[in-house]
Protein backbone atom coordinates (compact mmCIF):
# COMPACT_ATOMS: atom_id res chain seq x y z
CA UNK A 1 0.00 0.00 0.00
CA UNK A 2 2.91 2.50 0.47
CA UNK A 3 3.68 2.81 -3.03
CA UNK A 4 -0.50 3.40 -3.52
CA UNK A 5 -0.26 6.19 -0.76
CA UNK A 6 2.71 7.60 -2.17
CA UNK A 7 1.03 8.12 -5.38
CA UNK A 8 -2.07 10.25 -3.49
CA UNK A 9 -0.55 13.95 -3.77
CA UNK A 10 -0.58 13.53 -7.24
CA UNK A 11 -4.35 12.78 -7.53
CA UNK A 12 -5.45 14.89 -3.93
CA UNK A 13 -4.39 18.30 -4.57
CA UNK A 14 -2.85 19.53 -0.79
CA UNK A 15 -2.17 16.19 0.43
CA UNK A 16 1.40 15.13 1.12
CA UNK A 17 2.57 11.95 2.80
CA UNK A 18 4.62 12.14 5.78
CA UNK A 19 6.85 8.49 6.49
CA UNK A 20 6.51 6.94 9.27
CA UNK A 21 10.12 5.18 8.58
CA UNK A 22 11.81 4.77 12.05
CA UNK A 23 8.88 5.03 13.96
CA UNK A 24 9.10 2.64 17.02
CA UNK A 25 6.51 0.18 17.38
CA UNK A 26 4.27 -1.00 20.05
CA UNK A 27 4.63 -4.72 20.89
CA UNK A 28 1.82 -5.78 19.08
CA UNK A 29 3.24 -4.60 15.58
CA UNK A 30 0.47 -2.97 14.16
CA UNK A 31 0.54 0.75 15.57
CA UNK A 32 3.08 2.45 17.08
CA UNK A 33 4.41 2.89 20.78
CA UNK A 34 3.96 6.50 22.43
CA UNK A 35 7.60 7.57 21.51
CA UNK A 36 6.57 6.78 18.33
CA UNK A 37 3.46 8.67 17.91
CA UNK A 38 5.71 11.89 18.85
CA UNK A 39 8.12 11.47 16.40
CA UNK A 40 4.97 11.27 13.63
CA UNK A 41 3.60 14.13 15.01
CA UNK A 42 6.76 16.29 15.13
CA UNK A 43 7.30 15.69 10.99
CA UNK A 44 3.37 15.85 10.51
CA UNK A 45 4.17 19.57 12.38
CA UNK A 46 7.30 20.35 10.85
CA UNK A 47 5.10 19.85 7.23
CA UNK A 48 2.22 22.13 8.54
CA UNK A 49 4.56 24.55 9.65
CA UNK A 50 6.69 24.83 6.12
CA UNK A 51 2.81 25.06 4.37
CA UNK A 52 1.44 27.96 7.11
CA UNK A 53 5.02 29.92 6.34
CA UNK A 54 4.88 29.53 2.45
CA UNK A 55 1.07 30.76 2.75
CA UNK A 56 1.71 33.24 4.88
CA UNK A 57 4.17 35.08 2.58
CA UNK A 58 1.94 35.32 0.03
CA UNK A 59 -0.98 37.10 2.35
CA UNK A 60 -1.21 39.14 5.47
CA UNK A 61 -1.49 36.47 7.89
CA UNK A 62 0.91 36.72 10.56
CA UNK A 63 1.81 33.16 11.91
CA UNK A 64 2.99 32.83 15.80
CA UNK A 65 5.10 30.12 16.66
CA UNK A 66 5.24 28.81 20.11
CA UNK A 67 7.48 26.92 21.51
Amino acid sequence: MNATIGKLPQTILNSYVISSKGCTAAADKLHFNAAGYRELGKRYATKMLSLLDDSSKNSNLKIVHRK
